[in-house]
């Protein structure tokens, strides 16, 4: 997926991503808003160096692949965010995806305060639902935290 020819900028679908990002992400990567040319669709693009910390850019790559992979083998599953495409330069990966504008699981139970039995109960479903369609498949997702979860409104 990564590592071989790269697509020029000229020749990339999407425009510039925006200054703004419209979702929190943790360092070092960042999400920032992007709109598909052809259609004008607005998509989120994480974008994440090839050089994190003291992993070298081969094990960066290996790490980007593997949540990549992951995310595509996913798509069938319900309630995951659309991968749109993958790109990378000389110094970054960037991965393009739907918007979700109702951010993460965590910052919705922090914004929200008291979250209603009802409302756990349907994100509870939904999550369960995900993940049984996870391993329906094959797959186990490891890595089940708050801010892995999307709100979607």
């Amino acid at each position: 997926m990564f590592g071989g020819p790269q697509q020029p900028a000229q020749q990339r679908r999407l425009a510039s991503p925006s200054p703004s990002p419209p979702m929190r992400y943790p360092p070092p990567s960042q999400v920032r808003l992007a709109e598909e040319k052809n259609s004008g669709q607005l998509c989120a693009v994480k974008i994440m160096p090839k050089k994190r910390g003291d992993l070298t850019p081969g094990q960066t790559l290996d790490k980007i692949t593997r949540e990549t992979s992951m995310l595509e083998a996913a798509q069938h599953c319900p309630g995951v965010v659309q991968l749109m495409g993958c790109y990378e330069n000389d110094t970054e990966v960037m991965i393009v995806q739907e918007v979700c504008y109702g951010g993460d699981l965590k910052q919705y139970v922090e914004e929200s305060g008291t979250v209603s039995e009802e409302a756990l109960t349907l994100i509870a479903f939904e999550v369960m639902r995900f993940l049984a369609a996870c391993h329906d498949s094959g797959m186990i997702f490891g890595e089940l935290i708050m801010k892995t979860n999307c709100i979607i409104v």
